[in-house]
Parts: C-alpha cells; structure tokens; sequence
C-alpha cells in the first residue's frame, strides 16, 4: 500500500504528456505557476534549509530533517493564521505524508513532527484560512490547461490534495460543532469534487480520492465516529463513493 501511495504522488508530480502540447522547461514553469497559484506574496517566514540546497544533502536522517524544519518558536507565535497556513503548505517535508501505509499515519506523522501544524491546528480562524484556500485554489482549475509543465500542474494539484488532507483533520475541526464552520468545508469541497471530475485527465489518481478521504474524515468528526479501514487505504468502490456522497450532501442539506 505504501509502494501504491508514492506511485500516485509520483504520477501526479509527473501527469502524462498527452494532457498537455508545447511543454517548456521545467523550473521557470513551476516558478511561474507557483507567482500565479500558489504563493500570491512571499511566505512570512521561509525555511533557511530546503531539498535541493548543499545543506540539505548534507542531512543524513529524517530526524535531523525535521529538526531544520521547525519554525522559531518566537516567529510561530508571531504569524497570523493566513501566513502560517501558507508557510505550513510550503513545509519541505509536507509531502511526506504520502509515504506511509495510509493516510492516518502520515498525517498523525505530520502532526507528531512539524510544530508549525500542531500551532496551526489551535487557532480558532483555521478552517475559515483553509476555506479560503481551498476556494481560491479550485477556482483556479482551468490553469491545467495551460501552457505550465507537467511537474508545475503536478505541484498544484497536489496543494489542493494537502488543502483537503489537513484541513479535515480533527485536530482542525475540534470546537466548532456548534457553527457552521465545517458545514461550509463541507459545501467547498464538494464543490471541489465536481470541479475535479470536469478535469479527470489530471485528478483521476491521487486528486478524486484525497477529496473522498477528506469528506469522509468530517462526516467522520461531525458523527464522532471513525473512518473505515478501506477509506483510510484509499478504497473507494461504487458503495463507498456513494456513501460518501449522500452523506456529505446530508450534512449540509440545511445550511441553505
């Protein structure tokens, strides 16, 4: 399962060729996607070691990795939670998460190392931040049809899979039943799914699914049960799609 995982990061990372003509080099592209997507504005607090840099590779363990990657405690605090969600999405070791046996035990991974989440995950406006970017991600969408890189198109549709990861995550979620909060997550991300299954050429792998598995996490919080284990695993047959649909669009039947 872990193999099949880091493929579908893989494939994303690198989307066919037929899904795109007149490719154009590789970094100027990404860089270019990323000023148009991704970052409007440079991160509040950047991380002075990053993959690709001589310091890095001079890193010889995971440990020391994350050690590098944690944010200033001073700084931390520091940060409004629109700034803090944008440096979390850039942590070096974010897509990590991807390579375990399932999603549960990369997120909780993720949580248990990076104190940038564990931070984010406390304050009160987070899901409202993850909205927010969720919304101005997937209304973007039509940029995969651009003239950028596989691996710049690659990069995007990955940040609106991390976008749905964490964002329904409990910790995130925790508190705010009496609003309607996460009625709201709910409402963008099935409008995320639509938008995804208009674009399957690029979201037919690891995309439609992260959105599935996010769904079922807050139907999962708002029901205070868990996931099944072939959710967790990234299984969705007709019957669990299904199930999943019909109760994401339940819990928000009354919010308009």
């Amino acid at each position: 399962m872990k193999k099949m995982m880091l493929t579908m990061l893989a494939g994303v990372l690198m989307i066919t060729a037929s899904c795109q003509k007149d490719v154009k080099q590789e970094g100027a592209l990404t860089e270019t996607l990323r000023t148009d997507l991704l970052e409007k504005k440079a991160l509040a607090y950047d991380y002075p070691i990053k993959p690709g840099t001589e310091a890095w590779k001079k890193l010889s363990s995971n440990a020391e990795k994350t050690k590098v990657c944690q944010i200033p405690e001073g700084i931390l605090k520091q940060l409004t939670t629109e700034d803090l969600l944008a440096v979390c999405l850039a942590y070096p070791l974010l897509n990590d998460m991807y390579a375990f046996n399932n999603m549960e035990e990369g997120i909780d991974k993720l949580f248990s190392d990076f104190n940038g989440i564990r931070e984010l995950a406390q304050r009160q406006d987070a899901i409202n931040k993850f909205i927010e970017e969720y919304k101005k991600q997937i209304n973007n969408v039509n940029a995969l049809s651009g003239n950028y890189s596989d691996y710049a198109k690659g990069e995007y549709i990955v940040r609106i899979s991390n976008v749905e990861l964490l964002g329904s995550r409990r910790e995130l979620l925790n508190g705010r039943a009496a609003s309607r909060d996460t009625e709201n997550f709910m409402a963008v991300l099935l409008d995320g799914y639509e938008a995804k299954k208009a674009n399957a050429a690029y979201f037919k792998g690891i995309g439609l699914k992260t959105n599935l598995f996010s769904r079922a996490k807050v139907v999962a919080w708002k029901n205070n049960t868990v996931v099944d284990d072939e959710i967790k695993f990234f299984e969705f047959d007709s019957q669990v799609i299904d199930r999943i649909d019909t109760q994401s669009k339940q819990m928000i039947q009354n919010k308009y």
